[in-house]
């Protein structure tokens, strides 16, 4: 019996191209992915300008990354597989063993396939990251799951960097939510446990401790703040002692998560 070959599933946007290798037995499955997320794209635009739309084959396979991590389509056995599929095509294709800041940071200055740092953040780093913690909802939480060693930690170690920990202050400023915002939203998968976590403890306390409601006025919302901008108590409510010093220790903490 002659084994059945891999069939060439093909992701376009406009003028770029990226194409997948697939099980025959799926092909139907990761066609339906594909129209959906052709329709999910807006209109190719000259230059790629859009900040919705890909502008690099690198920015539409992490794309289409995304749509199906989020996709409804299929049932859960076919959708892990599809994104270990698209995960393994993109870390051969593009990182060859490197770590996804890495090559972000090449991707930002290639001149030859221009794209914006929104771009990397949005299309690249958000969705290469879902991907990996729907495969693994740990990942992150250990040496071993991280995969490619840092560059700079590499770099450190073979004493062709230094690396310094200036240990300072409160040092909030008065976008420092913002800051945290856009940790949020380019680094979910790995640190939205966290923050629940954090959200928890703080409401658990506000509402155990006596008057401790007449402190904090607008309570302590903190998922609902950074998933939606408009629910966001200004800056002088942001910057009263109560929120600032919980909130401005947040964002580096996230980071280490």
């Amino acid at each position: 019996m002659t084994a059945q070959t891999n069939r060439p599933l093909v992701i376009t946007h406009g003028s770029i191209e990226s194409t997948i290798l697939t099980p025959p037995s799926d092909y139907l499955y990761y066609q339906q992915l594909t129209s959906g997320f052709s329709k999910s794209l807006p209109e190719p635009t000259e230059g790629f300008a859009d900040d919705d739309e890909p502008a690099t084959k690198s920015e539409l396979l992490t794309k289409f990354l995304g749509y199906v991590v989020n996709s409804s389509v299929g049932s859960s056995t076919e959708k892990t597989q599809a994104i270990k599929l698209i995960l393994e095509e993109f870390e051969t294709r593009f990182l060859h063993g490197s770590d996804i800041h890495t090559f972000a940071a090449v991707a930002l200055n290639d001149e030859a396939h221009p794209t914006t740092l929104y771009k990397i953040k949005n299309n690249l780093i958000k969705n290469y990251y879902a991907g990996k913690v729907a495969l693994d909802k740990n990942y992150g939480l250990t040496n071993a799951s991280s995969g490619a060693t840092s560059a700079l930690l590499q770099a450190a170690k073979d004493k062709e960097a230094l690396v310094y920990a200036i240990f300072g202050g409160q040092g909030n400023t008065d976008d420092y939510f913002e800051e945290l915002r856009e940790v949020y939203e380019t680094y979910n998968g790995l640190v939205a446990g966290f923050l629940h976590e954090v959200q928890s403890k703080v409401q658990h306390l506000i509402e155990t401790t006596p008057e401790m409601d007449r402190i904090f006025t607008n309570g302590f919302d903190l998922i609902n703040w950074l998933e939606n901008p408009e629910s966001t108590p200004d800056a002088t409510h942001l910057l009263s002692i109560p929120i600032s010093y919980l909130l401005c220790k947040v964002p580096p903490v996230t980071l280490k998560v």
